[in-house]
């Protein structure tokens, strides 16, 4: 209910759209696009004031998120929902703001613990006891093969082994499988949202 759209990828604008067109749907959903250039959006100054428009997306996107969990004028009410999206275009602006700061391009190992702490600061604020709204972060995944065991794993799509606790770190992890069904015109995509893990998932919810 109530989405709020932090989009760290133009894409989500288009599927917001999309749905519309599809289905005939008459709705609108407050979206916030963040990226490297200066942001313009009224709504974006209005939440977070002018001087952050220059920031870095990584910056933008921990400024709102802030603000939109925690600030007592501002904030999420109870029955809204904060929808990050995604992931895998959150860790590419980390890693440029990383890149910025430390000003190389071959990041080190202790560039490395920027983007874990950093990472971890975003989902602290999520997990402040001031939140009253959902928060749903958006991610894509991969399979991959245990050195080790032997074992086919599915991952979240994002550098370093926090990859393994992102899941941990949230209250609930679902994820959505799509299957074709039907041949020639008949021919349909069926996406299912699941709460519980597959046979390759690692790291489950905790329904």
């Amino acid at each position: 209910p109530m989405p709020y759209v932090l989009a760290l990828d133009p894409h989500a604008l288009m599927s917001v759209r999309g749905l519309r067109n599809r289905y005939g749907l008459d709705f609108d959903v407050d979206t916030l696009y963040l990226d490297d250039d200066e942001t313009t959006d009224p709504d974006f100054i209005a939440l977070c004031g002018k001087p952050f428009a220059k920031l870095t997306a990584w910056e933008k996107l921990k400024k709102c998120v802030r603000i939109l969990v925690s600030d007592t004028q501002k904030r999420l009410p109870q029955d809204a929902t904060l929808i990050i999206d995604n992931v895998s275009r959150m860790s590419e602006s980390l890693l440029f703001y990383i890149r910025k700061l430390t000003r190389r391009n071959a990041l080190q190992i202790q560039d490395w613990m920027i983007f874990i702490d950093e990472l971890q600061e975003l989902l602290d604020y999520m997990k402040s006891n001031k939140r009253q709204c959902n928060v749903i972060i958006i991610a894509h995944d991969e399979l991959v093969r245990n050195a080790e065991s032997n074992a086919i794993e599915r991952l979240i799509l994002l550098p370093t082994k926090i990859r393994h606790r992102m899941p941990t770190l949230a209250s609930d992890y679902l994820y959505m499988t799509a299957a074709s069904k039907g041949a020639g015109t008949n021919k349909r995509v069926v996406r299912k949202l699941r709460s519980m893990p597959d046979p390759f998932m690692a790291l489950g919810s905790r329904c």
